[in-house]
């Protein structure tokens, strides 16, 4: 008959807490990092570079990496940099062992006494999982191309490596090779941009239908060559309009009707913003971020399109990157996919309102926001990086 059986299965529904406790360190699938993955992850690393070390336990090292942040279960996790929480984790945390002792010491001992002396850094196994655990987070954060939980804290990069370097326990400073090779690699690929004040915050942003409410300008223009009956942005199921069997035009019509409509425009600038968007770009600008727009539109365009941008988001934008896929006259121009264009620029937010684009997008790790547009809302297929909104109030970064 099993011992203590009411009391260990109390336990084990306590430590499944682990999976709902979540740090500030995000996943590619744009979810945080909870406790049980972090010391999942630590544990392998311990198993992995603790034969650089022969005069350590292996056993109880591993015991050490699974453990070391139980006191987390009544204490929450205290995200580095938090000043605020950092002021109560030494309390919290203490409260915390001691319920956690009150509890179970009596039936797992061992288990209480690993957590004290990690908690206590009292043994050189404690010291060396702490020190691998300054270095994980910033596997991590190269791995998933995303800095944000420093971002947010406005934490500079110097500064970072500074405390992650510090942290290190000097017996184990050869852990630190570790953290050369990814603040490198972080270095190198822009992952993290250096500020001296802040790291910047990028949000790409589709143009037509997004920012510019092209589709109503369209059809006003140029209902005749559309159908021989008036047409309206809700018929229109399929932004590529040539794709819609109920209407009576060609691809190079298409092309050559998006070109001039924006010509016409050129001089008028009649095409109206969508609803709320300058609103929610001004609030998004006063957060820090950085703004700048991916398109599907043709280079051909460029100029058109930065005069409108002009008139109705002045210093808004920091860039306009084109994808070409609406070239007129069979342009040699390139054509990208968005995807393309958002890995060679290391894009992981966008919004968007086209789905095929969107679920590219999600495919390739890119969180992506989709308003709800007639051509999107019937398609009942979705993806675990896309968020649908029904309009830019609903967007929430």
């Amino acid at each position: 008959m099993l011992t203590n059986l009411e009391k260990k299965l109390k336990f084990i529904e306590l430590v499944d807490e682990m999976k709902n406790i979540k740090r500030i360190i995000f996943l590619k699938n744009w979810s945080f990092e909870s406790d049980a993955e972090h010391s999942f992850h630590l544990a392998i690393m311990v198993m992995t570079f603790i034969e650089d070390f022969p005069n350590l336990n292996y056993e109880k090292s591993l015991k050490l990496a699974l453990v070391h942040d139980f006191v987390e279960i009544y204490a929450w996790d205290t995200p580095a940099f938090n000043k605020e929480s950092e002021k109560t984790k030494h309390q919290r945390e203490k409260e915390s062992f001691e319920r956690l002792k009150n509890e179970f010491w009596y039936i797992l001992p061992e288990l209480i006494d690993l957590i004290y002396d990690y908690e206590n850094k009292d043994s050189p196994e404690a010291k060396f999982v702490y020190s691998i655990d300054k270095v994980q987070p910033i596997i991590q954060a190269v791995m998933e191309w995303t800095w944000k939980a420093w971002f947010d804290y406005k934490i500079d990069f110097d500064e970072l490596k500074q405390r992650q370097y510090w942290k290190i326990y000097e017996e184990f400073s050869s852990l630190k090779e570790i953290l050369d090779i990814y603040f490198e690699k972080a270095f190198k690929s822009k992952i993290y941009y250096k500020n001296p004040l802040i790291m910047t915050k990028i949000i790409w942003i589709d143009l037509d239908e997004v920012l510019a409410e092209t589709m109503d300008q369209i059809l006003e223009d140029n209902n005749y060559m559309i159908s021989w009956k008036k047409v309206s942005r809700e018929d229109v199921l399929d932004y590529y309009i040539y794709h819609n069997k109920d209407l009576n035009i060609t691809r190079d019509d298409w092309a050559r009707i998006f070109h001039e409509t924006y010509k016409k425009d050129f001089e008028v600038l009649e095409i109206k913003t969508v609803y709320w968007a300058k609103k929610k770009l001004e609030e998004l600008k006063d957060k820090w971020y950085t703004l700048k727009i991916v398109s599907a539109r043709p280079e051909d365009i460029e100029i058109y399109t930065k005069k409108w941008l002009d008139k109705h988001f002045a210093n808004h934008f920091e860039s306009v990157h084109f994808a070409n896929h609406f070239n007129y006259n069979w342009s040699k121009k390139k054509v990208k996919k968005k995807s393309e264009i958002c890995k060679e620029l290391w894009i992981k937010i966008m919004i968007e309102d086209i789905f095929d684009y969107a679920l590219d997008l999600a495919e390739n790790w890119i969180l992506t926001y989709i308003i709800e547009k007639p051509w999107n809302k019937h398609i009942l297929k979705t993806h675990k990086n896309i968020i649908k909104v029904k309009s830019w109030e609903e967007i929430n970064i």
